[in-house]
């Protein structure tokens, strides 16, 4: 199931960043906790199996970030899920001027 994450997945998030670290950068539990209104996750059995940050820098800048999915569940289209909210996301802050 696709939804915003809560910070009670952040410990979800921080393992699944760490099991993909030959792709992404380690993110500490804080910078995700404090990024946690611009984080989806899906959750499969009570458990985190993608997630994926929108980082928003600027009025005008966002970069997606941390986009990953358990070994297991790749091919499913979870990534392209969780891209897809991201930058729905990017384009609702665009439109109603809280930026980007």
């Amino acid at each position: 199931m696709l939804r915003k994450a809560t910070k009670a997945d952040v410990s979800g998030i921080s393992a699944l960043i760490l099991e993909n670290l030959d792709t992404l950068l380690r993110r500490k539990k804080s910078e995700i906790e404090g990024l946690i209104d611009t984080t989806w996750v899906v959750v499969e059995e009570n458990k985190v199996v993608g997630c994926c940050i929108l980082e928003v820098y600027s009025p005008t800048i966002a970069e997606v970030r941390s986009v990953a999915v358990k070994a297991g569940f790749r091919g499913r289209g979870i990534g392209r899920q969780l891209v897809g909210a991201a930058l729905e996301e990017a384009i609702q802050r665009r439109n109603q001027n809280k930026g980007l």
